[in-house]
């Protein structure tokens, strides 16, 4: 059993360096392979009853860009193939994700029931019936009271907490065999002793996005992979080198309390 830490190696900054150099000696592949899938996700969106769960199969890009970093740094080399050699695992990573929306919806259920105890029922019914209900500035004046703003804030940090708490439960499902809440328990305890290094992610987030969105969007096609590498290599540099993507570690022995 080998273990896992749950303190990063490499800081952001570093992460990015190394996700830029492997991004610029496959750039082609890599940038192609996102529009490709973003067209794929596009084209199914449009299609009913499949265009919501196009939406929840988003998952599947990040474990494609993160099985072509493990095998580009493993081979030196990446082929189309090993965007795909995360497929063994694809029911696995759906019953995690399919166990997220649940969760989801016992944390969102119960807010919805607050928020509509604080506006009213009625004011609630009228702000999704009413497209022009922001329009009106007195409606705007009567939803921004004291107790929706405390509200809006509680969510906020809410939300806040949960991806830092998700920020590497992708990538545990993918290269570890951990239960499912334990790879939750890990990922929490991960993003709770890296705050800082994923708020710079965030904030590295940012800016590569507002400069892919400002290139006529096209810019994205090299952004996107490149997040999801810095993310990559970030979390990677909390596991032991290993052969097998399947092996199991043990996350016990470094539990940073």
């Amino acid at each position: 059993m080998k273990s896992i830490s749950t303190i990063a190696s490499l800081s952001m900054t570093q992460s990015l360096q190394k996700s830029w150099d492997t991004m610029k000696a496959n750039i082609w592949l890599l940038a192609g392979f996102t529009v490709l899938f973003y067209l794929l996700y596009f084209v199914l969106s449009f299609i009913p009853r499949i265009s919501t769960l196009a939406g929840f199969f988003s998952f599947a890009f990040a474990a494609c860009i993160y099985s072509a970093y493990n095998g580009y740094e493993k081979n030196k080399n990446l082929e189309f193939n090993q965007f795909f050699s995360w497929s063994p695992r694809f029911g696995r990573l759906f019953l995690g994700n399919l166990l997220l929306l649940g969760l989801g919806m016992l944390i969102l259920i119960p807010l919805i029931v607050i928020l509509i105890a604080i506006v009213g029922f009625s004011y609630f019914i009228d702000l999704f019936k009413n497209a022009d209900f922001f329009k009106d500035p007195e409606n705007v004046r009567s939803f921004l009271v004291p107790e929706v703003l405390l509200f809006a804030l509680v969510i906020f940090v809410i939300i806040v907490t949960i991806a830092i708490a998700l920020f590497a439960y992708s990538f545990l499902l993918q290269f570890t065999d951990m239960p499912f809440m334990t790879a939750l328990k890990t990922s929490w305890k991960i993003g709770r002793n890296n705050v800082g290094q994923i708020i710079i992610f965030a904030l590295i987030a940012t800016g590569l996005s507002i400069l892919g969105t400002m290139a006529l969007l096209i810019g994205l096609a090299v952004t996107t992979p490149l997040l999801v590498g810095i993310q990559y290599h970030f979390l990677n540099s909390m596991m032991p080198q290993i052969e097998s993507e399947t092996e199991q570690w043990d996350f016990m022995k470094q539990d940073a309390e």
